[in-house]
């Protein structure tokens, strides 16, 4: 086959097959925008499932890697050396002679007479010399490409037009399609600003959201929880001043999501996370005082100066929390004083659950020796509270009763009929109980006279008994 033929040939087929591709490529890629386009229309028209976004992608790469099979093999078609031939011929009006010089250069009359083979190198050469002459440009025009390259320079001119004058909407529909299952609302006018966002609150706590509109008003807005399961709940926002709107869930237990809705707009979705560590809400003691003191037990608060009381006294702690608890440990440390003397306190009592309610415990210990109480509590979940109740532990000392005799005076004279008055007052810090006159005559075992007390037991008495001389048998001098 003659050289210069045959490279003019291969050179030829070269340029079609990436006229071709290139052809190919252009309207795959037009076919791909306009699908697309189509679908992200649709999508602000009517709210496109993710399914449906996701499949419309995947039209797009299907339907434009059908086109582009479909014309690569039509361009594999019209790149044999028959179809070539058959342009350069018209191309040049040979009438026939290039077709038959590359027929005969691709089929060579092998085994023929000599004259035959001539007659086909002749026919061959003036093939080579024709083709030589033929522009490229007249048999393999690049004009199949400006259509195609014109329509989707158009449509990416148009979407950047679009991008420029919207771009929140172009985000949007962008967003939607390059990740079909991602949180991204369809586009609307509205914008939500909300507070507090992403948010992790104590178990059993209240959430306050706040939702101030921008771009447009609404009729109706509602804060629609997610819960676990998938399941939506819708709960009525409250207009305020201002285009702004609230909401409160109360007592959140689990973690959810939830987004703000209003009409087809809505916002992306927020979480709310629950710190599930227990929180000491309450701690409430019942101090009960030794029994020889009279005093009636104290129940409530911490008392505003501290856990005081005499050794001995016994204090119940109970603890309650925001969940359901296991137990609690009180821990007790001593304070260092000069004048303390060390016990066998423990500094660890353990607190179990309290009668009637899950999430209380309680636990008792004795007041021996000042120091400094710390509660902490432990949930089902055998987590511990990070916070701590404390509260400081005083020791009262118990003074000694002081009882003194105000009346008959310490040297007084009588007749032996008379009725003395004896007078006797008594004092204690912590109340009187009993209060005892005693009485000898002539160096008898002195026998005890009780006065009467109050019951309340006050911490001052005074009391009064008669002694009648007449009685004793007295006579002058006695005593």
């Amino acid at each position: 086959m003659n050289t210069q033929l045959q490279q003019r040939l291969a050179e030829l087929r070269s340029r079609t097959m990436l006229a071709g591709l290139g052809s190919a490529i252009v309207w795959g890629l037009l076919c791909a925008c306009v699908v697309l386009l189509a679908a992200m229309w649709l999508d602000l028209v009517i709210e496109l499932s993710p399914a449906i976004r996701m499949a419309s992608g995947a039209a797009a790469v299907v339907g434009a890697s059908i086109l582009l099979a479909r014309l690569l093999r039509m361009s594999m078609r019209i790149a044999n050396p028959a179809a070539i031939a058959g342009r350069l011929d018209s191309a040049a009006s040979a009438r026939g002679e290039i077709v038959s010089g590359i027929d005969l250069a691709l089929h060579p009359a092998d085994g023929s007479a000599a004259l035959t083979v001539g007659l086909s190198a002749i026919a061959v050469n003036r093939a080579a010399q024709m083709v030589a002459g033929i522009p490229t440009s007249a048999v393999i025009s690049l004009r199949q490409l400006k259509k195609p390259a014109v329509i989707l320079f158009a449509i990416a001119l148009l979407s950047v037009f679009a991008a420029v004058i919207a771009p929140r909407m172009a985000a949007t529909q962008w967003l939607r399609f390059v990740d079909p299952y991602g949180d991204h609302p369809p586009y609307s006018s509205l914008v939500f600003n909300i507070d507090p966002g992403n948010i992790r609150v104590v178990y059993g706590s209240a959430v306050d959201v706040n939702v101030k509109l921008d771009g447009g008003t609404a009729d109706r807005v509602d804060l629609v929880l997610v819960g676990r399961d998938g399941q939506g709940e819708s709960v009525p926002m409250f207009p305020e001043p201002g285009s702004a709107w609230r909401a409160s869930v109360a007592n959140v237990t689990e973690p959810c999501e939830y987004f703000i809705k209003a009409g087809r707009a809505r916002s992306v979705k927020y979480q709310i996370g629950v710190i599930t560590v227990p929180r000491i809400e309450t701690v409430a003691f019942h101090v009960t005082w030794p029994a020889y003191t009279n005093r009636p037990p104290y129940d409530g608060p911490l008392p505003q100066g501290g856990l005081v009381g005499l050794p001995g006294t016994s204090v119940r702690v109970r603890a309650k929390s925001n969940r359901s608890l296991s137990g609690g440990t009180m821990f007790f440390s001593q304070v260092a004083l000069p004048t303390t003397v060390p016990t066998t306190q423990p500094a660890t009592i353990a607190m179990l659950s309290a009668p009637g309610s899950s999430n209380e415990v309680e636990g008792t210990f004795e007041i021996r020796t000042p120091g400094k109480l710390t509660v902490g509590v432990t949930d089902t979940e055998q987590q511990a509270s990070t916070d701590s109740f404390t509260a400081s532990v005083g020791v009262l000392k118990d003074e000694r009763p002081f009882v003194r005799l105000t009346e008959p005076k310490p040297n007084s004279f009588a007749t032996p009929d008379v009725t003395i008055q004896v007078i006797a007052s008594a004092e204690d810090d912590f109340g009187v109980s009993t209060l005892s006159h005693y009485r000898g005559l002539n160096d008898t075992r002195p026998r005890p006279m009780e006065i009467a007390v109050p019951a309340k037991h006050p911490t001052q008495v005074q009391g009064a008994i008669s002694l009648p001389l007449s009685e004793y048998g007295l006579r002058p001098g006695m005593w």
